[in-house]
């Protein structure tokens, strides 16, 4: 997560979890710390699971593990998927987190095109 304006941060991860009104967001990449930031964010959009987003938090964020906080913006970011894949990596992901619902945080550590059918995921 970085700092944008004084009470303002961005955050870059992966959905990987969502209700009617919230969405669970994990880090792209690990802070300096080793671990992953994760974050539930009460929002007004409907973000699907396995999406990459970029969102921009306002006001207090509680940081209990995941933190907790309000979505002010939320873009959906493009995932690059291979000219040979039948499968955009965003379905295969989805597909993936919701074979591991039961995991609490999922972290998604490397997505690998294997062929046109297959990726491998390590979480």
């Amino acid at each position: 997560m970085k700092n944008v304006e004084e009470n303002e941060y961005t955050m870059v991860g992966y959905v990987v979890k969502n209700t009617t009104t919230s969405i669970l967001i994990v880090s792209i990449a690990p802070s300096h710390n080793k671990q992953y930031e994760a974050l539930w964010l009460t929002t007004k959009e409907k973000i699907d699971i396995g999406k990459k987003a970029e969102v921009t938090l306002e006001e207090e964020i509680h940081t209990s593990f995941p933190g907790q906080g309000t979505a002010k913006q939320l873009k959906v970011l493009q995932m690059e998927s291979p000219d040979t894949a039948r499968l955009p990596a965003e379905a295969a992901l989805k597909t993936a987190l919701l074979q591991v619902n039961e995991w609490e945080i999922p972290a998604v550590k490397e997505i690998i095109y294997q062929n046109m059918d297959n990726y491998d995921f390590r979480c």
